[in-house]
């Protein structure tokens, strides 16, 4: 079958990797792929590897667009003749939206007659915006949809009125042999002898709790000023304003940050909302203990190998790291313990038979 893969951004975060994934997946199974990109960025030269690659036109003038209440109709009227046409060049069978940033797609889909799966990887807010902005919240029932954890599947279930059972789960889980290899000549990070490292890889933004983050940090230093402990953040800054004062603690992104994320002694989630984080299952992979905000998938995925908190419980989250900075033998046990968690976590997968089930939905016009 002629498939396209719409990803809402080329980058080195979550969703887009496991669009790589996916779009790796089909081709195994003998499917012809095409990849529409929404935004450039450096995971394109993957995507190219195994599929044609097309980047979606006007993305710049549609960001201008859509920063003025005034033109924001035209930013969706936009949206929906650049999907059209990027539909109608591509010529595929089955659109495979990779998240809920996509769903500008859904109108035109159902206009040329495709059969079309969502995939949610965002939480009941988040995917609520991107549908309204479209205007595509009734539009959603009409596709396969794919839930990338239980917390979305119910997220997703409620936002749309289909029932919970109706929802293909299909969880995706790091393989751990993968990070490891990538790990091995990956950048690492110039320390002094005996520095215990903080760290934590995600986007500077608001949502990722950059702010909260900073605050455990704050709390950190002033009860541990002994103590050689360094924190590290990885990952592109979009709001310069949520690090100033502490520019030292974030070395901005990497293509592979596996080298960085091997060497910290704790990985710290402080995201206000999330999916499934996939840096908790690379870190676990390492043998990285984690400490977390309950949201999302991390508790399920940390388990007993980590500590997680209440969501924006600062005090929380800087207590749990203080206990695994005064304590080198938990920490390590702890890590052995995740890194064997993420072996079974994975054995127990099937992200592939999960893809194959959605497909064969969407083709039977079986909307589950």
């Amino acid at each position: 079958m002629r498939i396209a893969v719409v990803t809402h951004e080329a980058s080195l975060t979550g969703a887009p990797l496991i669009a790589a994934r996916i779009v790796g997946d089909l081709r195994k199974q003998g499917h012809d792929v095409t990849v529409v990109a929404r935004r450039r960025g450096p995971l394109l030269r993957r995507f190219g590897q195994d599929a044609t690659c097309r980047i979606e036109p006007l993305a710049r003038l549609r960001d201008r667009l859509w920063q003025h209440p005034t033109t924001r109709w035209l930013a969706t009227l936009l949206e929906t003749l650049t999907a059209f046409v990027s539909i109608a060049v591509a010529r595929p069978d089955i659109l495979y939206l990779n998240s809920t940033a996509s769903a500008a797609y859904l109108r035109p889909a159902l206009w040329l007659r495709r059969h079309c799966v969502l995939h949610v990887h965002e939480d009941y807010d988040t995917a609520q915006m991107f549908l309204r902005a479209c205007r595509a919240e009734a539009l959603i029932r009409r596709a396969v949809i794919v839930a990338c954890v239980p917390s979305i599947r119910r997220d997703v279930s409620r936002l749309s009125g289909v029932p919970v059972e109706s929802v293909l789960l299909v969880e995706y889980i790091t393989d751990p042999s993968d990070v490891e290899k990538s790990a091995v000549d990956a950048e690492r990070p110039d320390l002094d002898d005996g520095e215990i490292v903080i760290g934590a890889c995600a986007t500077v933004e608001y949502r990722k709790g950059t702010d909260l983050w900073l605050q455990a940090v704050t709390r950190i230093r002033e009860q541990r000023p002994e103590r050689p402990i360094r924190f590290i953040w990885v990952g592109a800054v979009r709001d310069e304003s949520l690090i100033r004062g502490f520019e030292e603690c974030f070395v901005g992104p990497r293509s592979n940050p596996f080298g960085f994320m091997r060497r910290f002694d704790v990985l710290t989630v402080p995201s206000r909302s999330e999916a499934g984080p996939l840096v908790v299952l690379e870190a676990m992979s390492l043998g990285v203990p984690v400490v977390a905000f309950d949201v999302g998938s991390a508790r399920d995925h940390v388990g007993a190998t980590g500590r997680v908190v209440e969501p924006e419980d600062v005090n929380g989250l800087a207590a749990a790291v203080t206990e695994l900075i005064d304590d080198e033998k938990l920490r390590a046990r702890l890590g052995d313990q995740a890194r064997e968690r993420s072996r079974e976590l994975h054995v127990r997968s099937d992200f592939a038979g999960g893809l194959s089930r959605a497909l064969a939905d969407a083709v039977s016009g079986r909307v589950r």
